[in-house]
């Protein structure tokens, strides 16, 4: 079975290395929800020229069953605008770490929050912290995307 194993963060977007980061030419992401409830979430996305189907099973720490198909860009589109009502933007910036993980930086415009995820080979795997990772939100499920999506940055510390 697939698993996606992640861990979320905020970070300090004044450090001098995000502002550099976020100078970069981002990845836009438009994602819609066809269902959020705990067994299952399936999600559309747009992912610049690609779009994706993907069915994640419920969160168990920080791993989730994760299914992820390929679907033409028009179907996507027809999704999102006749079958989705919670409907998320984001822009997405990559950073390497050391140890060859990458961080995903992820800039929500209509809600002025920036999120930053880092994707592990399991849940035991450590890695040095950026200095500009503030604090993690992995476990806060106000957080998730389907939530954001759902209830925007209400009632998040930003």
């Amino acid at each position: 079975m697939p698993t996606e194993i992640e861990r979320k963060f905020l970070i300090d977007t004044s450090h001098t290395e995000v502002v550099k980061l976020l100078q970069q030419a981002p990845t836009h992401i438009q994602q819609g929800y066809l269902s959020d409830d705990l067994a299952a979430t399936v999600r559309v996305r747009i992912m610049g020229d690609q779009a994706f189907l993907t069915v994640k099973g419920p969160t168990i720490g920080i791993a989730r069953a994760e299914y992820e198909y390929g679907i033409p860009v028009d179907d996507a589109e027809r999704m999102i605008s006749e079958m989705c009502d919670n409907v998320l933007r984001k822009k997405r910036y990559y950073h390497r770490l050391e140890g060859g993980l990458t961080v995903e930086i992820d800039v929500f415009p209509d809600l002025d929050l920036v999120v930053a995820e880092v994707e592990l080979p399991d849940a035991d795997s450590q890695f040095t912290w950026p200095e500009w990772f503030i604090a993690e939100v992995s476990d806060d499920p106000r957080y998730f995307n389907s939530e954001l999506a759902k209830n925007g940055s209400a009632g998040l510390t930003l």
